[in-house]
C-alpha cells in the first residue's frame, strides 16, 4: 500500500496539482466526508486506484498499464 501511496504523491507532485484537483482527491478518500482522512478510508482509495490502473485485472500492474495511466492524465490536463 505504501508503494501506491508513494506512486500518488509522485503523480500529485507531477502534475503540479492545483487546490481544486486536490479538495476532489481529499473528498475522494474521505468516505464518511467529515474532513478526515483515516488510515481504513485511505486503504480503501488506494485499493481502488489500483483496481483502477490494473486494466487486465491480473493482480499486478505492469508498465504499458502505468504508461496508460500517465497518458491519460496528460489527456485529462490538455485542454487545448
Amino acid at each position: 500500500m505504501l508503494c501506491v501511496a508513494m506512486m500518488f504523491a509522485l503523480k500529485v507532485n507531477a502534475e503540479g496539482m492545483n487546490a481544486q484537483v486536490a479538495k476532489v482527491e481529499f473528498q475522494k478518500m474521505d468516505a464518511d466526508g467529515n474532513g478526515f482522512v483515516t488510515n481504513d478510508e485511505m486503504q480503501k482509495y488506494q485499493e481502488q486506484q489500483f483496481k483502477e490502473l490494473d486494466i487486465d485485472e491480473n493482480g499486478v500492474l505492469d508498465t504499458q498499464e502505468l504508461k496508460r495511466d500517465q497518458t491519460d492524465v496528460f489527456a485529462k490536463g490538455d485542454k487545448n
